[in-house]
């Protein structure tokens, strides 16, 4: 993310419009932003960290976050934030607007929107997602202030964090969550399993089949095969055999059957020879009377129809000038009155005008009361909005009194807060002073405690300790003590030699015997035997005895000496550091208060004296309360006025307005009505009332349109029973002679048949008919007599040739008995044997499929075990997100090692980070054997070294992972701790970072970091026009 631009009005200190064009800015890599404590340098963050987020490092949403923002003298907030990041450099626009509530002071509405800019568009396209910022930047709120923007406070947050936040931290960063495999794994195991069950259920339903079943199964098919091959063959003989005896049954059954068929066919031959007289009769009618017969019958129809259309159409003329009659009658007696209608109608028109007149007259005498009593009641309710507008204008004289004394809460608010950080710094060192006092307490135990173990028994081999004795010298006393107690031991070897050599000579001497030779010297005679009553036993024993103790105690008692020396050591150690780091933080506190008083920057008051500030916060509070309440009644009054305002607009003023209007309108209506009067006159019907008037003219209108109707109704009716007469009496003609025309031609049919029945020889058209009436299908009739003639012709050349082939041939039943009988056994067992074949097929299909199927389960579910094995082992692995945690802590070390390239060169190669088995940091401290040692050992200044260290090598790292161009990254006051030698070497390492293209922008008030940026912004707080920006 590289910021472009940023607008800042009406937020905290920012009351004037102010822009920073970061172009400059970012162009020269490193750049600064200076002004004094107060100035209001930190806001900027501020404003572009709620811009993207809605989200606030010092203001909570609890804390009337949006009122506090903004600045106490503005009406409005503006912030505009434009910025480019990603892989393609896009830009984007973060606006956040609010505006103070004009009845609430104290409620303040901000609206954040988003955009990014197309260049097809040459606009700014709205983004609708939610989250906006954290979807384009790819950092969520907590993890852009650690790595973009570190805000004043949280620069060591990150390496202060406990090892479950850090995790969860880098787990968001680095989207380590795709690690995360365990419930993966435990869903492959589940299915695996599932798996493996459902194979291993499939191969024992399978059941045990061996490929020894298999081969058997083979053998007996193929038996099956050859003794089905054999019947089959034999039966095939036998089936011929039968073939032919049947062809010779058949043969004789064939002629019964067509003898038989012949007689009934000859039986029928006079029956068919009628059908053919009948069907020659019926074709000559047909063909040469029916043509006639119809023509005659369709003649007379068309005389029937012409007939019975002439009385139809007679009826209709006499009907029609019955109804002309009567109508042209009733038409002469309402000619007088629709002659006058126009007269009529314009007396009937005058009435109308006459009525409108008096409505007229009657609705302005109304107008003209209501005006009069409207106008009295307006100047009352003018007065009283008078006197409340009066009042309204000395509660706002009285609201900028007040808002002129309202002192500047924000200020007041960062000066309590540098009194609360200076009594909680206070508190603080009181706190280290009772931690020192209890360290001594507990040095001072331990030391007599070091001295209580030397008891007198001790003090006999050893000396006690002196006041500035080491322990190192203790140790070498304890050693001494300890060497000399083993001489002691050993020094009592040789008695105990010689008392074993004693005690073993007076065993020897007393086995001697005279004559028998010494098991020493070989002699024979012992002349000289050794006697002695000394107790050689209890003397060794004696010395053993003391031996040991003197081992013991050099072992055990100065061991454990020791042992307990060295606790109390470690304890003595212990408390040692723990005063170091008291002594060390007791400094720093005390050089964070005298950082913190040159801090204070308000000459108004004094940085030793609290109590103005409350006494100032009380009254503003109180100031606010008055405002408040001034606020609430001028809201009460502005509504009321406007209330009145737009009662007496709406309820007064405008419809006196509307009734004059309507009066002049009334007298221009009424003039223009008399002037178009025709016959009558106005002053005829003075004393006459409207409603008799409205009767009158009613009536006379509805007469005349009754009138008027009626003699158009028969004048039409008229009309058209003449149009209708015309059309009937030329339809009359018409059909008289076209009768005539059908006559005729009857008589020349009739005369036509009758030549015809006795051309024919028929006695009249009646048998004519009669034979017609037969109505035979001819076609059928021809197929059926010419199918019978072919099937007596078919049938009796049959007879002869089966007669001529049965005279040679005779039939053995005995042998065609014996043969149906050995057929069907021949049969039956084809059968039985086919079955068997085919039970013995699929019998060998099936075990082939459960041998395949059988090896295909086992290799199956061989694979399965393993992977359920490889699976098991995986679980182990990423159980409780072990492997998360694993590539987290890689992910660290990677960034501890970078953080290293700068924080070894930082301190000279002194110090060295690392992280723990705990995958918390650690130093390696390189100038003492490399021994490791806590992070908060540090000074202030190394641990702001390394916290910038790690910060730049996380930047780093977000920054490949979001795929930016350029880096970016902005520190927020981290320089305060740091003495000028440690301030030089961190900006030497801010400059080397412009050569690794990235951008750093530094807040801070220190004086040397302004003398080494050429490039930076200078913030200065005008107690009129608030934060003012100026680019140097």
């Amino acid at each position: 993310m590289i910021p472009i631009k940023l607008i800042l009005q009406g937020i905290q200190s920012y009351r004037e419009r102010q822009e920073i064009d970061f172009t400059q800015l970012t162009e020269a890599k490193l750049f600064g932003i200076f002004g004094k404590v107060g100035s209001g340098k930190s806001t900027i963050l501020e404003a572009i960290t709620f811009v993207l987020y809605g989200d606030s490092e010092r203001l909570n949403s609890r804390e009337n976050r949006s009122y506090n923002l903004m600045n106490l003298r503005s009406e409005k907030l503006f912030i505009d934030l434009v910025f480019r990041t990603g892989r393609d450099q896009t830009e984007y626009r973060f606006v956040a607007e609010g505006k103070r509530s004009g009845k609430h002071f104290d409620q303040v509405k901000i609206e954040r929107k988003a955009f990014q800019w197309m260049p097809e568009l040459e606009d700014w396209a709205p983004i609708a997602a939610e989250n906006p910022a954290e979807k384009i930047i790819g950092l969520s709120y907590e993890n852009f202030k650690r790595t973009v923007i570190i805000p004043q406070g949280r620069f060591q947050e990150f390496i202060e964090l406990r090892d479950a936040d850090r995790t969860r931290m880098m787990k968001e960063l680095f989207q380590l969550e795709r690690f995360e495999l365990s419930e993966r794994v435990k869903r492959l195991l589940n299915k695996t399993e599932s798996e493996w069950q459902h194979v291993e259920g499939q191969r024992k339903a399978i059941g045990d089949v061996t490929q020894e079943m298999y081969e058997q199964t083979k053998l007996d098919l193929q038996n099956a095969h050859g003794l089905l091959a054999q019947h089959k063959e034999q039966l095939d003989q036998k089936q011929r055999e039968e073939k032919t005896i049947e062809a010779l049954i058949k043969l004789f059954n064939r002629l019964v059957d067509v003898e038989g068929e012949i007689k009934k066919l000859e039986e029928q031959t006079e029956r068919f020879q009628n059908r053919r007289v009948r069907l020659q009769q019926y074709e000559r009618c047909q063909l040469e009377f029916k043509p006639l017969l119809d023509k005659k019958n369709d003649v007379i129809k068309q005389i029937n129809r012409e007939v019975q259309a002439q009385v139809q159409i007679q009826n209709q003329i006499d009907t029609a000038e019955k109804a002309l009659i009567i109508n042209q009658n009733e038409v002469e007696k309402l000619r007088p009155s629709y002659e006058k209608r126009q007269d009529s109608q314009v007396e009937i028109e005058d009435l109308r005008i006459i009525i409108h007149t008096k409505k007229a007259e009657a609705e302005r005498t109304k107008l003209l009361k209501r005006m009069e009593d409207g106008r009295q009641k307006l100047v009352l309710r003018q007065s009283a909005l008078l006197e409340r507008k009066t009042q309204y204008e000395t509660l706002k004289k009285q609201r900028v009194g007040l808002r002129e004394v309202l002192p500047d809460v924000a200020q007041l608010l960062e000066i309590k807060a540098w009194f609360d950080k200076k009594e909680a710094l206070l508190k603080d060192k009181e706190n280290l002073r009772a931690r020192a006092d209890e360290l001594v307490k507990k040095e001072s135990g331990v030391a007599e405690t070091k001295l209580g173990l030397f008891t007198d028994e001790l003090q006999t081999l050893i000396e006690k300790p002196v006041d500035g004795q080491t322990f190192d010298a203790i140790y070498e006393s304890i050693e001494a003590a300890r060497l000399k107690l083993q001489k002691e031991a050993e020094a009592l070897n040789p008695d105990i030699l010689h008392l074993n050599t004693q005690k073993a000579l007076q065993q020897y001497a007393g086995a001697l015997q005279e004559g028998e030779p010494c098991p020493l010297c070989g002699a024979v005679h012992h002349p000289h035997i050794l006697t002695a009553e000394t107790n050689f036993n209890g003397l060794i024993h004696q010395l053993q005895q003391r031996q040991e103790q003197l081992k013991n105690t050099a072992s055990q008692t100065l061991g454990q000496l020791e042992k307990q020396l060295r606790k109390v050591e470690k304890e003595l150690t212990s408390i040692q550091s723990q005063k170091l780091e008291v002594r060390q933080n007791w400094e720093r506190k005390t050089e964070e208060i005298r950082l913190h008083e040159t801090q204070f920057s308000w000459p108004t008051f004094e940085n030793t004296d609290r109590k103005p500030i409350d006494v100032a916060l009380e009254l503003a509070k109180k100031t606010q309360e008055q405002l408040a309440l001034v606020d609430k009644q001028l809201d009460v009054e502005e509504q009321g006025i406007q209330k009145d305002e737009t009662e007496l607009k709406e309820k007064y003023e405008k419809p006196i307005e509307e009734f004059g209007q309507k009066v002049a309108a009334f007298d221009g209506a009424i003039q223009q009505s008399i002037s178009q009067l025709k016959v009558l006159e106005v002053q005829q019907f003075v004393s006459v009332e409207v409603a008799g008037l409205e009767n009158q003219a009613d009536k006379q209108a509805q007469e005349l349109q009754n009138v008027v109707l009626k003699f158009e109704e028969f004048d039409k009716k008229i009309r058209q029973l003449q149009q209708e007469i015309g059309p009937l009496t030329g339809q009359l003609t018409s059909s008289k002679t076209n009768l005539e025309n059908f006559q005729t031609e009857a008589k020349k049919a009739e005369s036509r048949i009758v030549e015809a029945l006795e051309r024919y020889q028929y006695e009249s058209e009646t048998i004519v008919l009669e034979v017609l009436g037969w109505q035979l299908d001819l076609a059928q009739e021809r197929e059926l007599i010419a199918a019978f003639d072919q099937n007596l012709f078919a049938f009796r050349k049959e007879r002869e040739d089966l007669l001529q082939v049965a005279s040679a041939q005779t039939i053995d039943q005995e042998r065609y008995k014996q043969l149906l009988t050995e057929i069907e056994e021949h049969q039956q067992t084809i059968e039985r044997w086919t079955r068997e074949q085919g039970r013995l097929v699929d019998l060998e299909k099936t075990q082939a499929l459960q041998l395949q199927k059988q090896a295909e389960l086992l290799d199956q579910k061989a694979k399965l075990e393993l992977r359920q094995a490889d699976l098991k082992t995986l679980e182990k692995l990423f159980k409780a997100s072990g492997f998360v945690n694993y590539v987290s802590s890689v992910y660290l070390q990677n960034l501890c090692n970078q953080a290293n390239d700068r924080f070894h060169r930082m301190t000279r190669q002194q110090l060295q980070l690392e992280v723990n088995e705990n995958n918390n940091f650690q130093v390696r401290d390189l100038l003492n054997d490399g021994r490791t040692r806590a992070l908060n050992t540090l000074s202030g200044g190394q641990k702001f070294q390394a916290a910038l260290s790690l910060a730049l090598a996380l930047a780093d790292n977000v920054n490949t992972q979001i795929e930016a161009k350029e880096n970016f990254f902005f520190l927020d006051e981290g320089f305060g701790s740091l003495d000028k030698e440690s301030l030089q070497t961190v900006f030497d390492t801010l400059k080397s970072l412009r050569k690794e293209n990235r951008v750093v922008g530094v807040i801070s008030h220190v004086e040397d970091l302004q003398q080494e940026i050429d490039c930076y912004l200078r913030v200065t707080n005008d107690e009129e026009r608030g934060s003012l920006l100026t680019l140097l």
